[in-house]
């Protein structure tokens, strides 16, 4: 499905998928605020997601591992502020996670003087 973002779910926890309350099985979702973005690489903790180009997080927040400054729960993609910018062609970002942390790496390159 490349071009589209999409998240499984849990049918008991979306309130915009009724019909499916007795299934048990997975379902698509949208994911929200991600219409025309690129992803380059996404990390799934326990129970939140990252993805970066920019790097957006969004899910459960109690640990403070969205890296927004609170510990608030986010329901659609937040961008989070990394300090200062880096054009992306001068730093290689890569982002993992876990059950209650995330971990954003960047890595500087070296632009071609040419």
């Amino acid at each position: 499905m490349l071009g589209h973002h999409r998240v499984l779910g849990n049918p008991d926890k979306i309130s915009s998928v009724k019909h499916l309350e007795d299934s048990k099985e997975g379902v698509l979702e949208v994911v929200p605020g991600l219409e025309g973005e690129k992803v380059v690489h996404i990390a799934a903790g326990a129970e939140h997601s990252v993805l970066n180009g920019l790097v957006k997080t969004w899910g459960w927040g109690e640990h403070g591992q969205l890296g927004l400054g609170d510990t608030c729960d986010q329901t659609s993609p937040q961008t989070v502020n990394l300090g200062q910018e880096v054009p992306n062609e001068a730093a290689k970002i890569k982002v993992y996670s876990g059950s209650g942390f995330t971990i954003a790496v960047r890595t500087p390159t070296v632009l071609s003087q040419t």
